[in-house]
């Protein structure tokens, strides 16, 4: 089994990314290791039945709480309706909750996890692709609001990740490819030798070993990361490459984030060539990389996607805050973007 280990800069926050096969028998190890009052699982309603079963037998007094979920319904009535299940269960502070399922059952068990009883402790077991690679590692937890994404939320670590690739088996090739543009943002943003890799290998990469190569590599530059900035005040904002834009793109819209991220990665490579910090040939290779997993081609109202930005948090007085590139796998932030600068991208 291999693992990456994240320590927290001056803080006493240090956990585990597990990368293996065998689900099972690593949750049965890490709960024998452990000692919790009471373990809760929270899951996606579409989640192989007999998979559950298994880890219902690990423990016999553990909680199941199935929820049926997608990336429109992180809100504050699930989350409500989930504490108040949690409170009726007499689940306390020592108890353990695990979030088994895809990027917005990690956000929302992230949060209720922080908050319920001031904090307890859980662990991530993401089944996407995009919460492998991402939203599963870095202590990020949110809801959504009727105006904006993840505009609640709070960073609480889970005590482990626990990644096994046999839950990939079961997505739609719409679903892979709304992880593969997230792993693209970090070749074209960070890592010119993984866009290079995913490049000279895009027709063979849900091939299980290059795959798993993939996501091993994903979660170490992530990781390095969270290690140098838990939250967002310097080099970790580089992640959101793609993310101004396309944050707003999945509130309107309702389609999946990573296939959001592919259109805002576009946008910003478009506005980085603008700029002139972005040599056209390598923004041609940029974009032709993303529109080989054909995000979708929608036809937005410019004035509803500036509308919807003016509530974004990395918004500060009238300019907007964009991870711009100098070159594939070098990226800077720049928060001089005008209203202007943007009607014009969104325009052309």
């Amino acid at each position: 089994m291999k693992s990456i280990n994240i320590k927290i800069e001056n803080k006493p926050t240090c956990y585990e990314i597990y990368i293996d096969n065998n689900i099972i028998f690593n949750l049965k190890k890490f709960l024998s290791e452990n000692h919790f009052s009471r373990v809760v699982l929270i899951h996606d309603l579409n989640i192989n039945l007999s998979l559950i079963e298994s880890i219902t037998r690990i423990d016999d007094q553990l909680l199941t709480l199935p929820l049926e979920i997608n990336s429109s319904n992180k809100t504050i009535e699930q989350f409500y309706s989930i504490h108040e299940q949690l409170n009726k269960n007499n689940i306390d502070k020592s108890s353990l909750i695990i979030a088994l399922g895809g990027g917005s059952i990690g956000d929302l068990v992230g949060f209720i996890a922080s908050t319920f009883h001031r904090g307890v402790s859980y662990i991530q077991i993401p089944t996407t692709l995009l919460s492998m690679i991402d939203s599963s590692i870095g202590g990020k937890t949110g809801l959504d609001l009727d105006y904006g994404k993840n505009l609640i939320g709070s960073f609480h670590h889970p005590l482990a990740v626990f990644i096994d690739t046999v839950f990939l088996k079961t997505l739609s090739l719409k679903e892979l490819h709304s992880g593969l543009f997230e792993i693209i943002k970090y070749g074209i943003a960070l890592d010119s030798e993984l866009f290079y890799f995913i490049r000279d290998n895009k027709n063979q990469l849900f091939e299980k070993n290059i795959l798993n190569q993939i996501i091993e590599w994903c979660c170490k530059i992530k990781s390095d990361i969270i290690m140098k900035d838990e939250r967002d005040s310097g080099i970790r904002n580089k992640l959101n490459f793609g993310h101004t834009i396309g944050h707003a793109i999945e509130s309107l819209y309702k389609i999946r984030h990573g296939e959001a991220i592919g259109i805002g990665m576009k946008y910003a490579a478009n506005l980085s060539k603008k700029i002139n910090s972005l040599d056209e040939n390598k923004h041609t290779d940029i974009i032709d990389l993303i529109n080989f997993f054909n995000p979708p081609i929608i036809d937005i109202d410019i004035d509803d996607i500036i509308e919807i930005m003016k509530n974004d948090k990395k918004r500060i007085d009238d300019k907007y805050n964009f991870i711009l590139l100098n070159d594939i796998g070098s990226s800077y932030i720049s928060d001089k973007i005008t209203p202007n600068q943007l009607k014009d991208i969104l325009t052309n």
